[in-house]
C-alpha cells in the first residue's frame, strides 16, 4: 500500500510541476512597426491599434512567465485570425506562427472601426507540452 501511495504522489507532483512550468501566458502579436502584446492574465485580450500597425502585422507569438519571473518563447502551432469589418467576419487559419497570404492581403483591406481576433492559438511549451493560449482581440483605431 505504501508503495502505491508514493507512485500516486509522484504522479502528481509530475502534473503539477508540468501545468506550473509557466505561470502565466501572453500572445504577441509581431509587426514590421515592433510589438503588440497581450496585457493582463486573462482569458480574453483586448488592445487597439493603428491602421497603419495592424496593416504590417506578419506573426503571432506566444511568450510566458516561469516561476523565477524569466520569459520563455513558445512554439506556435496553428492559430486562426478572424476579421470583423463592415458588420461582416471572415476566418483564415493558419499551421505556423506566420500569418497566410490571405491573411495579409486581409489586413490590406482593414479600416477604421475593423477588428480582428487571434483565437484557437495552440503553443508549443519547452518541455514538450502544448495548450491553447488566450484568444488577442484587436481594436483598429
Amino acid at each position: 500500500m505504501k508503495s502505491k501511495f508514493s507512485g500516486l504522489i509522484i504522479l502528481l507532483q509530475l502534473f503539477v510541476s508540468s501545468i506550473a512550468f509557466c505561470q502565466t501566458f501572453y500572445p504577441v502579436v509581431i509587426s514590421n512597426n515592433g510589438i503588440l502584446i497581450g496585457n493582463k492574465q486573462l482569458s480574453y485580450f483586448t488592445d487597439t491599434t493603428s491602421v497603419e500597425d495592424a496593416k504590417n502585422i506578419f506573426a503571432l507569438n506566444g511568450i510566458c512567465v516561469d516561476r523565477d519571473k524569466n520569459l520563455i518563447k513558445l512554439e506556435i502551432l496553428e492559430f486562426r485570425l478572424t476579421f470583423y469589418k463592415n458588420g461582416k467576419a471572415t476566418s483564415y487559419n493558419s499551421t505556423s506562427n506566420s500569418l497566410t497570404k490571405e491573411m495579409k492581403e486581409e489586413l490590406t483591406k482593414l479600416i477604421s472601426e475593423s477588428r480582428i481576433t487571434f483565437e484557437n492559438i495552440l503553443a508549443k511549451f519547452p518541455n514538450g507540452e502544448s495548450m491553447h493560449l488566450a484568444l488577442f482581440d484587436i481594436t483598429i483605431i
